[in-house]
């Protein structure tokens, strides 16, 4: 994969479209789209923003074990149904097959996920690593929902814009009277 990688990204280059790669060991396949399929296949080969499984597969037995495909080079505005197409038919092949977690194009919808997992994706998002760590007041996104401290509520500025009043408010109050 190494040899023709530099070529092929560059012919690639701001080209959307549909690819899969496809680990020649154990025939396993990952289904991806992007608007610029040279930029996407960067990220994935250097491990940024990549399948977990598809990463791991990588790192495990070298790029040199892997084939890149192409294929179909769609518009922008099709990707979507066009990736939804081909999940469809990888999917329907036994999961050791496949390193795509979900069943539907661009969601993750149709993932479950292990309680082991669910409870790593908690324990990284913990203290320090919660992008609110230390956010209070009315820069907390809670601010004003029943049940949470006052000191973790945003409130809600209303201006009318006949009269120009302008009026503060916690969501959960009842904004009708304004």
């Amino acid at each position: 994969m190494s040899k023709n990688i530099s070529t092929m990204i560059a012919e690639l280059k701001g080209k959307s479209g549909i690819y899969c790669i496809t680990n020649l060991v154990t025939g396993a396949m990952y289904i991806g789209s992007s608007v610029n399929i040279a930029s996407r296949l960067g990220e994935h080969l250097r491990g940024y923003n990549s399948n977990s499984h598809l990463q791991h597969s990588i790192n495990t037995y070298s790029s040199e074990q892997f084939e890149i495909r192409i294929i179909e080079l769609c518009s922008p505005a099709m990707l979507i149904i066009r990736e939804q197409f081909y999940l469809d038919i990888l999917f329907k092949l036994d999961p050791s097959l496949r390193f795509n977690f979900s069943p539907t194009a661009s969601s993750c919808l149709g993932v479950t996920r292990t309680d082991e997992t669910r409870t790593k994706i908690s324990t990284a998002k913990k203290g320090e690593n919660n992008p609110f760590f230390g956010v209070t007041g009315e820069d907390h996104p809670k601010y004003g929902v029943e049940g949470v401290k006052p000191s973790h509520s945003i409130p809600v500025l209303v201006i009318n814009i006949k009269t120009n009043e302008s009026n503060k408010f916690i969501p959960n109050e009842m904004l009708h009277n304004f």
